[in-house]
């Protein structure tokens, strides 16, 4: 029998595929079955009488025992050999259902009749499987589990069924035996029943056993077998008929019969085990979204297959709809070793059962389908409550689980998402989130007394003032009990020590933190099937709570609508505590209909702290918060629904040192561990001047004492701090200050004494450039070290005696021209990294020159290739504004800390080929010109684009993933020239993915990885269930439609040319030869994931501190197990070795080389890159083991640039066996390139060339050299 070539399991018209063991064929293992058309049909026999229709079937399902064998692409890595039990060993205790898939054959024969004998041939037909049910050294077979057999045709003139239960339940009908230590069974009193035209005839008494039947009167005895250690048994029985019909009695009246049925157990007796019913079923709830895609969760106990919490009964046929009726979808996977027969009703109850496939079928291990139930509760049939029924899918035991409602108006309450997508339906609590909030100091007006204690004037005798506008006060922060913190007496001790500081809530924004009101949108729906009146909503404080009035229910915060979209701008005003046009109370929602858009109500819950202090007393400090609470009821005409409403304030921790920088542009505030850029450093500029501050936080509660300012580092010697008036005034800095004299001790700095109008001045940053100087990047630390002192301005000491001490770090840095603006980014070589268990590998194109080789010689076209150009802003000053693409919206302004912009990436599918071979078929522009203004895309506002362009989005091409693929010997296509390039999402052209598309010495497909980016929170990257306002659905469900992604605005930029995009969703998508519908493994739509990611030129590496990049936002990469590296020979590290494919592995022009080396200059033993790291097999002198992938630097003079990401998928049922749980690393090299440069240096307009050009060569990696 030939092996079918699709190798798929689809549905064809007239048409089943099945297992079959096909010798020399594609194995059955874990990554996929062999499969046989055939037609579906009665199978043929030779005439019979009637009585020998008894043992007809019409039902076949072919079986075969076989040793699973591993493809050799994966080849297994548990080699081990186990050793077969004995079967039966272990019956004691054996408890356990099998499955008895069998064929039955009989033989006939009386005085006047034979059949099945040597003389008429064999009668032998297929049987559906049965259960036996094992418990102990005690089996039994059950009637109203004995499979129904409809035998009709063949000459008969009517149909006939044969069971186990006649007219009966088959409840009575018993068969019970035993089996012993070895298998053997006996079976006693079990009858078989032929059902005709409403009779019944009984065949009673019956024996099965695997031992041997009496010999009968007309025939010989005959032998059965035990099941063996694979399952195989044969079970026989024999008899005298009685008396069955009276038109038969003269032929088969005390004829003899026996009957064999020989076939297979499953599980076997070895697999039944001693520790109770073995689960071979993993059953998962499928959910859906609008966009299609899936969330699964294990339905509870494994065994309760809960379809509806709430279903309204039918009263009669005209009472349909999703009221009356719930379905629920089930994912059913074979996790035991063994092929399952599955054998289901299409109605249990009130629930009806349907599948894609067969409700009768095999399923091979590790295979899946999808089951889908529906229940449908009709007064004749259920009373409201719990409904409960049993069920059998293969061998295991499962309760049908749903609730059934008398109809009436049913009140729910949901959240929503400000998009109206439900966060959390049918809510009982309602958490508003958390509200971060800075403090200040509450400060009070005194009277006070100056006094002199070491050399510093502080207050003393300190009493309430009475009127500050006529009278000489001091504006002093005061302490829980109001009194005026740092007093001292006359002898200059604290006169309140160790008080605590009263802190308010920092209204006023003085840390320029914006307090934004939280806000939660209510769903109030009618899910009943008669109206609901909605008599009152009410929010009040819980009851006893010390925190009141921090949650609101604005007066006009009640609308009816269908869609929140309607009511928008109506939520804002009510918010603002402007006209909204409100729903009036009480008000009435119509019943639940899915034939139109259902009235809701919608309810704005706001939360907007006003104190620190929670509802049990509680208040917030930093690291714990206050939590206020509130309930929200609904009064309606069928009862009330209650919601609790909680909301959590928190202190934002502020250091109690703060620096300041006054530039040409702003005063701008340096935090602890930031960089200070000079700006506006020329090759002409010589001296750069700013002046510098320092104070005390508004929640400092202890004096600072500031005793050394020191500049250190590389190029310490070029940066100086000008601390005196002398130095100041020949400095040329820009201040009519005079600093303050720290002098030997040091300058206090005062709770409450300095706000940004009276910043004291600690001097002058001063930074000196040589002309001879040809380094274009200087850096260096500036630390302030401060003692801490106590309320007398003393210093504080530790437990050891030393003094305490603060110490606040900011790195100085000044560039040459650095590189800033609106710019290009051309990216010119694009590396790939998979880390797969058996599959390892680099994948890259050479250098430019390389390529242009190949297309003198011929083999590459013009077509193939490979540039990506990004648009970046870059404001390394953080004092600019740029807007999102196609939006006035900012992506950036002055001092929000985002001092570089990816602008969106938003590479999609499209139906259309074009007729410039450089742009990507199927593919839409991210740029073109040829748009409206304001419509064009990521070059908007841009200098010099050239008339027309138009900009391809992000595509790398794989040889090893195109056809036909790495599981043969044949190469591979070199360029995208040398295959097909298809519609992405054309299923009929994705076969030339495959063998079946592809003719003899025919091109097949090209596999291309797509790839889109942008901020992670864009509503592309998630489904309404993972992100309010979410809308992403397989790319292939959005062909012709622009990504709904946001411009990556959390880019860090530094004048050391370091970049990172902080927090980045990355969507991989495009069919391959492993990911798509025509597979050799699994057959699947095309790939399409998305992995939270971060884009930078520093090392690969966790977060040392908070003001480092976040390179690794992922948790899927395990930072414990280091699998953010790359694991060089490590055989014990958790990502595979990659030297072991990758070592003498490609051949180019005759020359054998290593594909590791494309990341030879980006590998190092340690993070800093000094160490290098690379493959010992091409050199011993080179170290393996583990290491380090780094990025490199913006080169401020080439340009040059390597961006590095880490990426990891997880285990998401959309990727293949090739991506899942796979650490993924991308290398993107290139330079930025200045829109507004001379095109003779391949800038300005050249900047948009879509061929490379000679400087693109610049940054690319060579393993031919």
């Amino acid at each position: 029998m030939k092996l079918h070539e699709e190798r798929n399991d689809f549905e064809t018209d007239e048409i089943r595929v099945t297992s079959e063991c096909v010798p020399g064929g594609l194995p059955r293992g874990s990554w996929g079955s062999a499969g046989t058309p055939q037609t579906a049909g009665p199978v043929t026999a030779k005439r019979f009488e009637i009585i020998s229709l008894f043992f007809v079937v019409f039902f076949f399902i072919s079986s075969c025992v076989g040793e699973d064998k591993p493809l050799r692409y994966f080849p297994s890595t548990d080699v081990a050999e186990k050793k077969e039990p004995l079967p039966g060993e272990k019956v004691k205790g054996r408890k356990c259902n099998v499955t008895f898939t069998s064929k039955l054959c009989v033989t006939l024969k009386g005085d006047h009749f034979e059949a099945g004998t040597e003389k008429e041939g064999p009668i032998c037909t297929e049987v559906p499987p049965f259960p036996l049910r094992i418990t102990g050294a005690t089996v039994t077979i059950q009637g109203d589990e004995f499979p129904d057999i409809a035998v009709e045709g063949k000459a008969l003139p009517v149909p006939i069924i044969i069971n186990g239960k006649g007219d009966g339940t088959g409840e009575e009908n018993k068969g019970e035996g035993t089996i012993d230590a070895v298998g053997n069974i006996v079976i006693q009193d079990f009858s078989l029943f032929i059902n005709i035209i409403g009779s019944s005839a009984e065949v009673p008494g019956l024996t099965l056993t695997t031992g041997t039947t009496p010999e009968l009167k007309y025939l010989p005895s005959l032998a059965g077998s035990p099941p063996d250690s694979t399952g195989a048994m044969r079970l026989v029985t024999a008899t005298t008929l009685p008396h069955l019909f009276d038109a038969t009695d003269d032929l088969l009246l005390d004829a003899s019969l026996t009957a064999s049925f020989e076939g297979s157990i499953k599980p076997t007796l070895e697999e039944c085990g001693d520790s109770g019913l073995p689960r071979s079923l993993e059953v998962n709830k499928i959910q859906l979204n609008e966009s299609g895609h899936e969330s699964a969760s294990p339905i509870p106990e494994g065994k309760y297959l809960e379809v509806s919490n709430g279903t309204y009964i039918a009263q009669n046929e005209q009472d349909v709809g999703a009221k009356f009726e719930t379905a629920a979808l089930f994912r059913i996977k074979n996790i035991s070793s063994q092929t399952l027969d599955i054998d289901l009703p299409s109605k249990i109850g009130a629930f009806a059962l349907d599948a894609r496939d067969p409700l009768t079928r095999q399923l091979s291990p590790q295979q899946s389908f999808l089951l889908s139930i529906t229940f449908h509760p009709h007064v004749n049939d259920v009373q409201p409550g719990k409904v409960m029924e049993s069920m059998i899918i293969g061998n295991d035991a499962f309760q049908l689980v749903a609730a059934a409602l008398n109809p009436q108006g049913k009140p729910s309450l949901d959240a929503l998402s400000e998009e109206g997508e439900i966060l959390q339906s049918r809510i009982e609590k309602i958490d508003l989130g958390e509200m971060t909030v800075t403090t200040s100091s509450e400060k009070r007006f005194f009277q006070c007394t100056l006094i002199k204690c070491e050399e510093t004037e502080t207050f003393t005798n300190c009493k309430p003032c009475e009127d500050a506008t006529s009278k000489q006060c001091q504006l002093l922060p005061v302490s829980v009990e109001g009194n005026p913190l740092g007093e001292v007496t006359s002898t200059c001790e604290a006169r309140y020590p160790n008080a605590t500081p009263l802190l308010t809530i920092d209204l006023k924004g003085t840390s320029e933190m914006k307090i934004v009101a939280g806000k939660q949108v209510l769903a109030l729906r009618n899910n009943g099937v008669t109206p609901l009146t909605i008599e009152s909503i009410t929010l009040e404080d819980i009851q006893h709570s010390q925190s009141k009035g921090e949650f609101s229910l604005p007066v006009q915060g009640v609308f009816v609508a269908s869609n929140i979209r309607d009511i928008q701008q109506k939520i804002e005003n009510a918010l603002n505590g402007k006209e909204a046009q409100p729903q009036q109370l009480p008000f009435t929602l119509p019943p639940f209909s899915s034939e139109k858009k259902n009235a809701s109500a919608f309810v704005v819950v706001a939360y907007h702290p006003h104190d620190l202090r929670g509802s049990d007393g509680s208040s917030a400090g930093i690291g714990s918060a206050a939590i206020d609470r509130a309930l929200i009821t609904v009064i309606t005409d069928v009862g009330k629904i209650e919601a609790r409403v909680s909301g959590k304030t928190t202190i934002q921790e502020i250091p109690e040192l703060e620096l300041f920088v006054k530039t040409t542009k702003r005063l701008r505030q340096i935090a602890h561990g930031e960089n200070f850029p000079f700006r506006d450093i020329t090759a002409e500029t010589k001296d750069q001047v700013v002046p510098l501050f320092l104070k005390l936080s508004e929640t400092a509660t202890q004096p600072l004492r500031i005793v050394s300012i020191n500049i250190e580092g590389e190029d310490a010697s070029k940066f100086e701090l000008l601390d005196t008036p002398e130095k100041i005034k020949g400095g040329n800095c820009s201040t009519d200050l005079s600093p303050v004299s720290r002098g030997a001790t040091g300058f206090d700095l005062l709770p409450g004494a300095h706000s940004k109008e009276n910043l004291p001045l600690f001097g002058c940053l001063h930074f000196h450039r040589e002309p001879t100087d040809e380094k274009r990047v200087s850096k260096a630390t500036l630390t302030v070290s401060a003692l801490q002192l106590s309320e007398t301005r003393k210093p504080l000491r530790n437990p050891d005696g030393s003094f305490k001490e603060t110490k606040f770090t900011i790195d100085l840095m000044a560039a040459v021209n650095p590189l800033q603006g609106m710019v290009v980014v051309r990216i010119t070589q694009a590396m790939a990294i998979i880390l797969h268990p058996q599959v390892s590998g680099v994948s890259s194109a050479d250098k430019h020159s390389y390529f242009i080789q190949e297309l003198k010689k011929g083999n590459a076209t013009e077509s193939d290739t490979q540039l990506f150009i990004a648009a970046v802003l870059l404001d390394p000053f953080d004092d600019d504004t740029y807007p999102m693409t196609d939006s006035n919206e900012p992506a950036t302004i002055p001092g929000d800390g985002v001092t570089a912009v990816l602008r969106k990436v938003a590479t999609h599918i499209r139906s259309e080929k074009y007729e410039d071979p450089l742009l990507y078929d199927y593919s839409g522009f991210l740029h073109d010109e040829t748009k409206p203004e304001g419509k064009q895309g990521i070059f908007e506002g841009y200098p010099n684009i050239p008339a027309g362009f138009q900009s391809n989005g992000f595509r790398m091409f794989t040889t090893s993933l195109s056809y036909p693929g790495p599981l043969t010997s044949k190469a591979g296509p070199p360029w995208p020239s040398h295959c097909v390039t298809i519609n992405p999402c054309s299923n009929e052209e994705m076969k030339l993915l495959s063998d079946i598309g592809v003719p003899p010495g025919g091109k097949g497909a090209c596999a291309f990885f797509f790839g889109s980016a942008g901020r992670y929170d864009s509503p592309e990257f998630h489904t309404p269930t993972e992100l309010p306002g979410g809308i992403r659905r397989h790319f292939c469900d959005a062909v012709n439609q622009e990504p709904a992604l946001i411009d990556g605005n959390t880019g860090i930029y530094t004048l050391d040319g370091h970049i990172t995009f902080e927090e980045l969703g990355f969507r991989l998508f495009g069919p391959t030869y492993f990911h798509n519908p025509y597979g050799p493994f699994e057959k699947v739509r095309p790939l399409d994931a998305v992995s939270l990611t971060a884009v930078t030129t520093h090392t690969i590496k966790p977060q040392e501190s908070p003001q480092d990049p976040n390179v690794l936002p992922n948790e899927a990469i395990d930072h414990a197990r280091e699998m953010y590296k790359i694991n060089l020979t490590d055989s014990a590290h958790v990502n595979p070795p990659l030297c072991e494919g990758t070592v003498k592995n490609k051949t180019i022009n005759g020359k054998v080389l290593s594909t590791w080396r494309y990341l030879a200059p980006l590998l190092s033993k340690d993070p800093e890159g000094k160490i290098p790291a690379g493959c010992p097999q091409d050199d011993p002198k080179i170290s393996g083991g583990t290491a380090f992938l780094h990025g490199r630097p913006v080169d401020h003079e080439t340009g040059v640039v390597t961006f590095v990401t880490a990426m990891h998928f997880g285990s998401s049922n959309d990727l293949t066996f090739a991506f899942k749980e796979v650490p993924i690393f991308i290398i993107l090299n290139g330079w930025v390139c200045n829109p507004n440069g001379d095109p003779e240096n391949f800038e300005g307009e050249r900047c948009y060339d879509m061929m490379q050009n000679e400087r693109d060569e610049v940054g690319q990696i060579s393993i031919l050299e």
